[in-house]
């Protein structure tokens, strides 16, 4: 990634998705989506009260340069395409520049962060979008980001969060999600000081089913193949006997994704192969 950069207008106009945040989850998936970006290997997840308290991602990543770290938050500003163009070739999770932005407008926001070609750290506090507190700190390396108070300043959107048990659990979908996908980075999830979720980065996708659904699931799995001139298909599909998730993770170029017609086709194949199963 190289220095951030605000986008000119005609390129906003074109990818512009406005509001990011609706909930801690969203929050969550970010911050991690910035932290994958940024070549982390480790990427540590700490809430508390189902998000609603407190949220910090810290990663090893590259980090941030001290000159970009208030560009970072400004709307649109992004270290990842320059113009519409760049989104053929797109490499990374993030590229619209308004994570950050819309996070810190409805919460308080400090971040800690080093970039690895820099001897010193950098410390940020936002509140509310405006900046209070910028200076030098020693901090080893990477970027840490700590959310608190989200959604202090708007009230209805306070009211409209859920429970504790809700919210934590759609963080931890989307830390499974970002996970399984990822089998090189190791992921740590931590809720009110107690660990809920952790993989060991062994790069193995099947070692990562393993750790967050059990070998029980994992041995009802079928490893599946299929590549091409047009697209390369590989995963793993329960076998057609078997009872078990009920669910449908699917990734597009590395990017989780909900899509109607795939998950019709897995359980149409899983229907196909249980029919052909009890014929023979």
């Amino acid at each position: 990634m190289g220095a951030i950069h605000v986008l000119d207008e005609l390129t906003v106009s074109k990818i512009a998705a406005g509001e990011v945040v609706e909930r801690p989850a969203s929050v969550v998936k970010e911050l991690i989506e910035n932290s994958i970006d940024a070549d982390s290997r480790r990427i540590r997840v700490e809430v508390e009260n189902g998000g609603k308290t407190l949220i910090r991602v810290t990663d090893d990543g590259v980090g941030i340069k001290s000159d970009d770290v208030e560009l970072a938050f400004e709307r649109h500003a992004t270290s990842k395409i320059r113009k519409i163009e760049d989104l053929e070739d797109l490499r990374t999770l993030g590229f619209r520049g308004e994570a950050l932005p819309s996070i810190a407008a409805v919460a308080r926001v400090e971040l800690r962060t080093r970039h690895e070609s820099e001897a010193f750290g950098t410390y940020l506090r936002v509140e509310g979008g405006r900046i209070k507190e910028h200076r030098r700190i020693s901090w080893g390396g990477g970027t840490s980001v700590t959310v608190r108070g989200l959604f202090f300043n708007v009230p209805a959107r306070l009211k409209s969060m859920k429970s504790v048990t809700t919210e934590l659990r759609n963080i931890i979908d989307v830390v499974t999600n970002y996970a399984i996908i990822n089998p090189k980075i190791k992921f740590e999830l931590f809720h009110d000081g107690k660990l809920s979720l952790k993989t060991l980065g062994s790069g193995k996708m099947f070692d990562i089913i393993v750790t967050i659904f059990g070998k029980t699931v994992a041995k009802e799995l079928l490893e599946i193949s299929y590549s091409s001139d047009a697209v390369t298909v590989e995963g793993y599909i329960s076998k057609p006997t078997a009872e078990i998730l009920g669910r449908t993770f699917v990734y597009v170029n590395g990017r989780f994704v909900r899509n109607d017609l795939v998950e019709s086709a897995c359980l149409l194949y899983t229907s196909d192969a249980a029919d052909e199963e009890d014929s023979v």
